[in-house]
């Protein structure tokens, strides 16, 4: 089954690496607020521990881009506001920049 043109796989797989960096961050989240009081220490260790979780967001998310068929990828784009110009790789790295820049000011 496709959605997207893209297998309902890949797209499983993007969930399931969402919902694990949910619970990756709620279980944190308890952790740091254990003791009531968040240290620089913990905050520190929180982003370090957090960087390979979003990664592996964004590898998923990659591949859901790299499946999809150009036309859709240049729909995407130009949801987004992004330039819809160039080939199917450089679309999927504009979009992916573009998830990356968002997230970065998220933080």
């Amino acid at each position: 089954m496709e959605i997207y043109g893209v297998q309902l796989e890949l797209w499983v797989a993007l969930l399931g690496a969402v919902l694990a960096l949910t619970v990756w961050g709620l279980k944190r989240y308890k952790l740091v607020m254990a003791d009531g009081k968040v240290s620089l220490d913990e905050v520190i260790d929180t982003l370090t521990g957090v960087e390979a979780q979003v990664d592996e967001v964004v590898e998923k998310a990659e591949a859901v881009h790299a499946a999809m068929k150009k036309a859709e990828l240049v729909a995407l784009c130009k949801e987004a506001g992004l330039p819809t110009s160039g080939t199917k790789a450089e679309l999927v790295a504009r979009l992916a920049e573009a998830a990356e820049a968002e997230a970065g000011e998220e933080e």
